[in-house]
């Protein structure tokens, strides 16, 4: 596999990981902002808005960090092909 095609599909993979990432804080804003954290000693019944924020907050942080590694591979890939490469020392 070509190292550009790598490129541009861990390219591909960070701003789509970005995207739905907003798209569903953008949700979570809309639906749920009335929602707020629990104490760890208050018990609520579940009800189907708790685990559907904390279900979005699952797949946020999933998303997140998707695109953080990615963005991570992309330096590591950028870096290595672009950078002059060392001289090993022979002695």
């Amino acid at each position: 596999m070509k190292q550009t095609s790598i490129i541009s599909r861990l390219t591909l993979l960070t701003v789509t990981a970005t995207a739905l990432a907003l798209l569903l804080l953008w949700i979570f804003q809309i639906y749920f902002s009335d929602i707020l954290p629990l104490a760890a000693a208050e018990t609520m019944p579940p009800s189907w808005r708790f685990q559907g924020a904390y279900l979005l907050t699952i797949l946020i942080y999933l998303l997140i960090a998707i695109a953080f590694m990615s963005v991570l591979g992309l330096i590591a890939l950028i870096g290595r092909r672009y950078l002059p490469e060392r001289r090993q020392n022979s002695r």
